[in-house]
């Protein structure tokens, strides 16, 4: 994933990124990326799964992943200039407000 944005922020005709994940396999690489993308100007949007136990469960069975600590990666996308939302609708919708150019609210 981490990756994945990188590449998206160098392209210039990329307007957003809109990131659907359930874990950070290389948490130093998301960082490095999620920097990269700010410092670019290109707004990363992500909509994180596993932020209750339940869904974490899930998540765990579906991927064998570790989704971490919600409070961890919330930390990590403000310290980071990411914008994060809690469904796929407001993942779009906000990665289309972004694409726009118009102003996006303060999380």
């Amino acid at each position: 994933m981490d990756e994945y944005i990188a590449y998206a922020a160098s392209r210039e005709t990329t307007k957003a990124i809109a990131v659907f994940m359930e874990s950070a396999r290389n948490p130093e690489g998301l960082v490095d990326a999620l920097k990269l993308a700010r410092d670019a100007g290109k707004p990363v949007v992500l909509c994180k799964v596993g932020r209750t136990e339940e869904s974490a469960r899930l998540a765990r069975s579906h991927t064998g992943a570790l989704t971490g600590s919600h409070a961890a990666y919330e930390a990590v996308f403000e310290e980071c200039g990411a914008i994060s939302v809690d469904t796929v609708d407001a993942l779009m919708n906000m990665a289309l407000l972004c694409s726009s150019g118009r102003a996006v609210p303060d999380w």
